[in-house]
């Protein structure tokens, strides 16, 4: 089964099924149990107790001791469950999938679509499902619009949910959900990990001047190379090496490391399997620990020092707090319209209009105490919840990228926006269109600037 594209669809669910079947043989002596989690909504309008799937996942998982920290929750209109299960049974719950109904425990859920898996992804280490690379067959989304509750989901016992869409985000884990306009709703995804050979570490070696990866091989008979290249202002180099032992240097200057535009690394086998890959670069949106982690954090929080010292301008926006009730979130999504319609520029949040380092620790533990979290995972679901406004507020999203660092004793997050290759870029429900002069977002000029956003020069 060769995975050279790494994003294949209209697939048939048979040969979806044919592949699954030859990925959990190949993986069996790992593979030790299997966790579906899915949040179900009823359908309020029939006489009958009906639950719809509203979104699922079904994880495979190579700990057995591995487990969650919630059980399944059930509100009136909306539940979150979960399952778990032996690898022997997977093929079975699939052939549920295929005849549009499952049954997990006490509940039957009824599925949107019937149609079974007909999508897959190839996914790298580090991803949003686990810290291994694997496959990802997903369902088509439905047509049908699904009873998600907009209004709070409230127990005084149970988590609180701001809405459906939130107990999505929070019970699956997934910050870059975008909500209602979201193509996932009504599917359900299936994770496979790829065990048998795998990157265990990327990193940058300053002192050496070499970017290090330590190869896992699980299995002994495997032949292994990496192939890929990385761009800099520098050149483009190409990489194509034998994989002799765990650990391969590349030799990396120091400025083109500092400087990287892009890097890609295919770890293949000698059918050309791909087991793992790696892409980084100034503006993937890959979640993958960078190898040049230290060097970008410094670089980063020289941005940082150097933005106060300046104050805002025409590529430099400081925002305090906001938080996710506040009417000022439209002030952000502003901005990136502003900057991706212009020369490009950074947000950062935590800092007052009059360049004052406040951070935004304080706010975040504020959040974390009330919902009983980590400080870390509420930032990180603040930062999602940024991703999901951006992304639904505008018409195109440029390839922004949101981060986050310490320095100063404080906390801040930043939005690097580049100038973007689409304009014009504008508000998804307002239409307005900015760009960027000076400090101020404001509507281009009509007879100048409107029509070059479009592409041509007013007659």
């Amino acid at each position: 089964m060769k995975n050279v594209d790494l994003h294949r669809y209209n697939l048939a669910h048979d040969l979806c099924l044919r592949e699954i079947r030859e990925i959990l043989e190949r993986n069996s002596a790992f593979y030790k149990s299997v966790l579906m989690r899915c949040v179900i909504v009823r359908d309020t309008s029939a006489n009958e107790l009906i639950w719809h799937n509203a979104l699922g996942k079904i994880a495979v998982s190579v700990d057995i001791s591995e487990s969650e920290k919630h059980e399944s929750t059930y509100f009136e209109d909306i539940s979150m469950i979960k399952y778990w299960f032996a690898p022997s049974s997977l093929l079975d719950l699939i052939e549920q999938m295929k005849a549009g109904h499952l049954k997990l425990g006490i509940e039957d859920i009824n599925l949107s679509s019937n149609e079974g898996f007909r999508e897959i992804l190839y996914m790298h280490h580090h991803n949003s499902n686990s810290s291994l690379p694997g496959y990802l067959y997903r369902t088509y989304s439905t047509s049908t619009k699904l009873p998600i509750p907009l209004h709070p989901i409230l127990a005084h016992d149970k988590p609180f949910y701001v809405n459906g869409y939130d107990a999505i985000i929070q019970w699956l884990q997934m910050n870059d959900f975008h909500g209602e306009r979201d193509s996932r709703i009504g599917t359900i995804s299936l994770f496979l990990p790829e065990c048998r050979a795998y990157f265990d570490t990327l990193f940058y070696e300053e002192k050496k001047k070499e970017l290090i990866i330590t190869v896992k091989k699980n299995v002994a008979d495997l032949n292994l190379f990496l192939k890929g290249a990385y761009f800099s202002p520098y050149g483009f180099k190409t990489i194509d090496l034998r994989v002799e032992s765990e650990y391969v240097n590349l030799s990396l200057s120091h400025e083109e490391a500092l400087n990287l535009d892009e890097l890609k690394l295919f770890l293949i086998d000698d059918n050309d399997n791909i087991f793992d890959y790696h892409e980084e670069g100034r503006y993937l949106k890959k979640d993958v620990p960078s190898a040049f982690k230290l060097l970008r954090k410094e670089t980063q929080d020289n941005i940082i020092k150097q933005a106060i010292a300046i104050g805002e301008n025409d590529t430099i926006e400081f925002k305090p707090f906001i938080g996710r009730d506040s009417k000022k979130i439209e002030e952000i999504i502003e901005s990136v319209i502003a900057f991706a319609n212009t020369k490009g520029g950074n947000i950062f949040i935590g800092i007052s209009k009059y360049a004052t380092p406040e951070g935004v620790e304080k706010d975040i533990a504020k959040i974390a105490a009330k919902q009983s979290k980590k400080i870390d995972t509420a930032l990180q679901e603040y930062m999602g919840f940024l991703r999901m406004k951006i992304s639904d507020g505008l018409n195109k999203v440029p390839q922004y990228r949101i981060g986050h660092t310490e320095i100063m004793d404080h906390r801040f997050i930043m939005i690097e926006v580049p100038e973007g290759g689409q304009k014009p870029y504008a508000h998804r429900l307002s239409k307005n269109i900015f760009v960027r002069h000076g400090a101020s977002n404001v509507k281009p000029d009509p007879d100048t600037e409107l029509p070059k956003l479009f592409g041509y020069e007013k007659v």
